[in-house]
């Protein structure tokens, strides 16, 4: 297969090769069990390009080079597949590209590198209490006991900005500490550099591509020949130094007056605080195009909130720690909150078509058998369960789809059928349907959603397509053939005796979890399926490649798509397929188009328009005529033909 490393890919590559954006990776897909944990794979993130873990089975890889936005000096280098921003030199020791450092021996002098020009400045505190604690051993800045700046009192863990933002302030345990440092010499042309209200210091927009001149250092638009020294402007004096320009930058003072009281005098490098007739004093405070009355605090959002005092304004801002999320969870962010905090995800678990199953780590299988299955259930305190019926479809008896389901929960039995037809407790009704805090409603005209009171929720659209989706809180608590809910699908085949087969012995699986009569009777004599009779069969299945997108996984939801198509009197199991298929990409965020009128899974009567079906089930008529095929043998003595995993 070939698979493009611009975008998302699985593979392991079975040679050596070095990479360059743009080109193509051919190479095999590898699968993995422990869902959601990282993967080294030889070859592809040795060069730290890519970033590569388990996904539904799959080690699924990414391209993580780090952006070059703003950066004018992006070099592209041989060896390596990332364009990157060049970095700097200091002193023999080489510095990232928009990395920060102190000098080990003056903690108050900071250091920054970017795009090959290294920015020092002189670290200036600012201390708003009477009685400082002195600075601690590697630090610069004493710390006030207090968190207290111009009346504003802010909660610990919150940083505090003031009418001037280049002012860092920062609540601890200990107290509060504030310093202010220099911007950043850019490495780009002014018409290049953008101003942002209410930020610190300007930044270059867009980003250009420059080769490295040997002994020379490149600055905007010159060339500087090495131990040269040169102004970048009146308040900026650099030196070059091993293709690096190093510039020294005064940092300004902090003012103690309103931002409209601050002005730039003479040839001066710093803003001065200019005098006021008392006339012209104001308390007043305008920050971010909002007004503030004297003493007034506002929540700006949930991060951030600002005060005014005596003309001046300051903000907190809450400090959220950036830390990436465990498997089998993500990070969001609550309503009314400002940091994200990880949450663990639910799990979905499908069976479709000619009975093929995923389960909720990730495994797909295709069981042929019929009879009543346990499709999955809470072993641990028994407050669901879900059985399927599943039929031959054909009187071949060479293809099989579910039925029937039925759901037990909260003290009720729901009983779902072909065509959305389903009953409580025995009794027939109607949609929306709220009782006992069990919610049954149609969510389009062909999809049904059960909701249960423990969070459990089933889609079925009447026909044989049926997922399941359960919170986290039943992790490692299921059982049945949607397997067992520990990211792990290595052991999704837990038999009901509790020991694990793989998919050789796919049958003795999924026999354990037959709950109807006939169980585990040998299999007999199965006819062989069909070759797909023509190309018009592959291009139907050929949907699932052409119609969603960059939705991930397609070649197992293809393999079950071409063997549905091996026993189809309409032409057109293929829906199933697809359908199984768009519902995980919408999972997944993937944006799809509509893919039913596509790919011609809608009804003759609803491509008509007929007001009277519009509401009728895509397919209707394919399942129509599948349905009247379909024979429910009751014989003590049923079969089951054998199962055909699907790697």
């Amino acid at each position: 297969m070939e698979l493009k490393s611009s975008g998302l890919f699985l593979v392991v590559l079975v040679c050596t090769f070095n990479l360059h954006q743009g080109q193509s990776l051919v190479g095999r897909i590898q699968e993995c069990s422990n869902e959601g944990q990282p993967y080294e794979v030889n070859h592809i993130d040795r060069g730290k390009c890519y970033s590569c873990k388990c996904k539904h089975g799959f080690v699924e890889c990414q391209h993580s080079c780090p952006s070059v936005e703003g950066c004018y000096f992006v070099e592209v280098k041989d060896n390596n597949c990332c364009s990157t921003c060049k970095g700097c030199m200091y002193n023999g020791v080489y510095h990232s590209s928009y990395t920060e450092w102190v000098d080990p021996v003056d903690p108050c002098k900071v250091l920054r590198c970017q795009a090959s020009l290294i920015t020092e400045t002189e670290m200036k505190c600012h201390t708003p209490c009477a009685n400082p604690l002195p600075p601690k051993k590697g630090q610069c800045c004493p710390t006030c006991p207090e968190c207290k700046l111009h009346g504003h009192v802010p909660s610990n863990n919150r940083e505090i900005m003031s009418a001037d933002p280049c002012l860092k302030c920062t609540c601890g345990p200990d107290g509060m500490t504030c310093s202010k440092i220099a911007c950043q010499v850019l490495n780009c042309l002014p018409d290049k550099i953008k101003y942002v209200e209410g930020e610190c210091c300007p930044k270059c927009v867009g980003n250009n591509t420059r080769y490295s001149v040997s002994h020379q250092c490149v600055v905007t638009n010159r060339l500087m020949k090495e131990g040269a020294q040169f102004n970048y402007d009146k308040c900026t004096k650099c030196v070059c130094r091993n293709e690096t320009s190093i510039c020294k930058r005064e940092t300004c003072p902090v003012l103690q007056c309103p931002v409209k009281h601050q002005r730039l005098i003479g040839n001066g490098c710093c803003k001065e605080c200019v005098k006021q007739d008392t006339a012209e004093l104001s308390l007043h405070c305008r920050y971010n195009g909002v007004g503030y009355e004297e003493g007034e605090t506002k929540q700006i959002d949930a991060c951030i909130e600002c005060k005014c005092s005596n003309g001046i304004i300051t903000c907190s801002k809450t400090m959220c720690n950036d830390s990436s999320c465990p498997s089998g969870s993500t990070a969001v962010i609550e309503k009314g909150e400002c940091c994200p905090k990880c949450v663990e995800t639910s799990a979905t678990c499908m069976v479709f078509g000619d009975l093929h199953y995923k389960t909720f780590d990730g495994l797909m299988y295709t069981s042929k058998s019929v009879g009543k299955f346990e499709m999955v259930a809470d072993c641990s305190k028994h407050t669901f369960s879900v059985r399927v019926a599943n039929v031959f479809r054909t009187k071949t008896r060479a293809s099989s789809s579910t039925k029937r389901v039925t759901i037990k929960a909260a003290g009720a039995r729901i009983n779902l059928g072909q065509k959305l037809i389903t009953k409580v407790n025995g009794r027939p009704i109607t949609f929306p349907y709220f009782n006992n805090n069990i919610e049954i409603q149609k969510i389009d005209s062909n999809l049904l959603q059960i909701h249960l009171p423990n969070g459990v929720e089933i889609t079925w659209n009447g026909r044989s397509f049926l997922e399941v989706t359960v919170p986290p809180k039943f992790k490692k608590k299921l059982c049945g053939l949607c397997g067992n809910f520990n990211l792990n699908m290595r052991d999704d085949m837990k038999m009901r005796n509790g020991s694990v087969t793989n998919d050789v012995n796919v049958m003795k699986f999924v026999n354990s979890w037959c709950v109807g009569r006939n169980c585990g009777r040998k299999v007999g004599h199965v006819r062989q399926c069909a070759r797909p009779r023509n190309k018009s069969i592959k291009r139907n299945c050929d949907y699932i490649n052409q119609l969603f997108g960059l939705c991930p996984f397609s070649k197992k939801y293809h393999k079950a798509c071409m063997m549905d198509m091996c026993d189809c009197p309409s032409g057109k199991c293929y829906c199933e397929s697809l359908m199984a298929y768009a519902q995980y990409c919408k999972r997944e965020q993937v944006n799809i188009t509509d893919w039913q009128t596509a790919s011609k899974c809608t009804s003759r009567r609803s491509r008509k328009g007929n007001p009277k079906h519009n509401n009728s089930s895509r397919m209707e008529q394919l399942w129509q005529q599948i349905n009247s095929s379909i024979t429910i043998n009751k014989s003590k003595n049923a079969i089951s033909p054998p199962l055909l995993p699907i790697s």
